[in-house]
């Protein structure tokens, strides 16, 4: 894609790649990023593969990416049973997640970055006007959850009983103050706790982080299951189709479909218990990106699709496995 290495795609690259374990141990890829980690924790979302520089300064909105080592490596360990990274990980994890909630939390201890920084570069999420970001903030919920669970595993009990607190602490704030019961979603927030209402992948990230209760689930899931808004003819688009700045040729992060949040929409909705819209629509990914590598070329994987026909999203690179091999791969063994 470019000279460096991403944080985000590096986590969901492991996803699939654990499928390859016995030929090539691509967990230590996350070594990479903990090997930078700044003396007070801070691990940059972007890293020069020349020289193993950050990209970004740490005083850059853009500096952080979602926070998913954690869950990467709780998922590796799930498939290989080898527990044998969490003494070494857990440390730089913690120190990780400290830094993350020292230095991008607001008053209200929601978490802020950028549509950069969050993986959605042009989403049409207003930087000027949002606070407090749901996805981040949920992610890090996340993040607590899986390194409790890794804690409780290696028996450090102590660092598991905290990050279980850190947990339930993040799930409180996100139920109470970002939760919208009447419009069955998750908003970000601007600087005066006001919701702000804009349909994109972010809203969903509460049902994967265990966040979400069942009753929430179904009205998230509600949404999904809605033509007008996530149901297209590629499930599922990561800006809803009502909204004024959604394009059916996807326009990047204004309507495409993307590995990562399709793996983020269908391991939520499992998680959720709804195992037959997650099996539809890794189904539907699947023909999508079967259609488009058989009639379009270069006869390839894409970096994004076109949520409304068997098109590579525009723009969209070609010979792009990257976190597009979840979709063959992953969600083909898992869904």
């Amino acid at each position: 894609f470019n000279p460096n290495i991403f944080q985000w795609d590096t986590c969901f690259m492991m996803l699939f790649a654990k499928y390859a374990n016995n030929l090539i141990p691509s967990i230590v890829s996350l070594d990479n990023f903990y090997r930078k980690q700044h003396a007070d924790g801070a691990i940059c979302r972007e890293i020069r593969e020349a020289d193993g520089t950050d990209y970004w300064p740490k005083s850059s909105k853009h500096f952080t990416n979602p926070p998913l080592f954690a869950w990467a490596e709780w998922d590796h360990y799930r498939f290989t049973k080898d527990s044998s990274r969490f003494a070494q990980v857990l440390p730089v994890l913690d120190k990780y997640f400290q830094w993350c909630k020292q230095n991008r939390t607001i008053d209200n201890g929601m978490y802020f970055w950028s549509n950069l920084a969050s993986g959605m570069d042009n989403s049409p999420r207003l930087e000027s006007q949002t606070a407090g970001w749901v996805d981040y903030t949920a992610q890090q919920a996340m993040a607590a959850y899986y390194i409790s669970k890794m804690a409780l595993v290696i028996g450090d009990n102590l660092l598991a009983t905290s990050y279980q607190a850190e947990f339930d602490s993040l799930k409180r704030l996100i139920n109470r103050l970002c939760w919208n019961e009447e419009d069955g979603y998750y908003w970000d927030l601007d600087g005066a706790g006001i919701q702000i209402k804009t349909k994109t992948a972010a809203c969903f990230w509460p049902m994967i982080a265990m966040v979400a209760n069942q009753k929430q689930a179904a009205k998230l899931t509600q949404h999904l299951k809605n033509p007008a808004e996530f149901y297209r003819p590629h499930l599922f688009p990561t800006l809803a189709a009502d909204h004024p700045d959604y394009h059916a040729n996807g326009n990047y992060w204004r309507g495409s479909v993307w590995a990562p949040t399709n793996v983020m929409y269908i391991k939520g909705l499992q998680e959720m218990g709804y195992e037959e819209l997650a099996m539809e629509a890794a189904m539907n990914h699947l023909e999508n990106m079967y259609q488009v590598f058989k009639d379009i070329e270069p006869h390839s994987m894409w970096e994004n699709y076109a949520p409304e026909s068997a098109q590579p999203g525009q723009p969209a690179k070609s010979d792009f496995v990257g976190w597009s091999g979840c979709g063959p791969i992953a969600l083909l063994i898992e869904n």
